[in-house]
């Protein structure tokens, strides 16, 4: 059954692509369903008694691909094209450096080329590319923050990251977990006192296999917490776990679990 509407952009407009049965979105240029090329003037040109009819069908078909390529190179560009407007609108709300948007673009051409967006969401590797972009200049940032106020989800994203780091081969720096306390800090409102008490929990931390293989941010809520209990500056779990992007029940657990290893001062 054909696609009714783009899993992406939501549109209608569905077309299927001249002499094949690939279906592409008009409005923002992914390719929804991808099909093999069939050649539909073959048999009328084999009906033509003035040309060989071995000629023909390889003419035809050749044709046929020219089209076909040509289609698919349009669509592309306008893919790519669409994609630009929205990585600079995406890495400008975030102030980042030109290196990231350039990095971005690139990252999500290189998707595109290996049909890693074919018949996936678009946008979640919009958005991936940007991550990743980041991550490889050592600019921190989560997905909670580039997917707030979107309706890409944290998960989406990730698995869109993940295709692209194990089909493109590319290699990201782990995340530190320091360096995304003052931003979290300062979305929670806390006293300076406090984020440097964060600080200095994360360093305590590392080399401690209680940090190995878990991620930055569950780290960073926990530290965050133990370090509000410490200084007197009340945050409720609640607005610490909404604020990190983590579940109340795992900050609890990660909590306990430092609270054990690292000497409180």
């Amino acid at each position: 059954m054909m696609p009714t509407n783009c899993p992406d952009c939501g549109s209608i407009k569905i077309s299927c692509m001249h002499n094949s049965h690939e279906l592409i979105c008009v409005d923002c240029g992914l390719v929804v369903e991808e099909g093999l090329f069939e050649s539909h003037t073959h048999n009328i040109d084999r009906a033509t008694p003035s040309i060989p009819q071995l000629a023909t069908a390889g003419t035809s078909h050749m044709q046929g691909n020219i089209v076909r390529n040509s289609w698919l190179m349009n669509t592309r560009q306008k893919n790519l094209i669409n994609a630009g407007k929205r990585i600079d609108q995406l890495t400008s709300k975030f102030k980042l450096p030109k290196s990231v948007v350039t990095e971005a673009n690139l990252i999500y051409k290189w998707a595109v080329e290996k049909d890693l967006t074919i018949g996936r969401d678009n946008a979640s590797f919009i958005y991936a590319s940007v991550y990743t972009a980041c991550a490889m200049h050592g600019i921190p940032k989560t997905p909670l923050e580039l997917t707030a106020y979107t309706n890409i989800s944290q998960k989406k994203l990730l698995r869109a990251y993940s295709l692209i780091k194990q089909k493109l081969g590319i290699q990201v720096n782990n995340i530190d977990p320091a360096d995304l306390v003052p931003r979290f800090g300062s979305i929670l409102g806390l006293k300076p006192t406090t984020v440097t008490k964060a600080m200095s929990i994360i360093h305590q931390l590392k080399g401690n296999v209680i940090i190995s293989g878990k991620h930055p941010k569950t780290i960073v809520a926990s530290a965050i917490y133990l370090a509000t209990q410490m200084n007197n500056d009340y945050k409720p779990q609640r607005e610490i776990a909404n604020a990190t992007g983590v579940i109340e029940v795992t900050l609890r657990k990660r909590s306990k679990e430092i609270k054990e290893v690292i000497r409180i001062t």
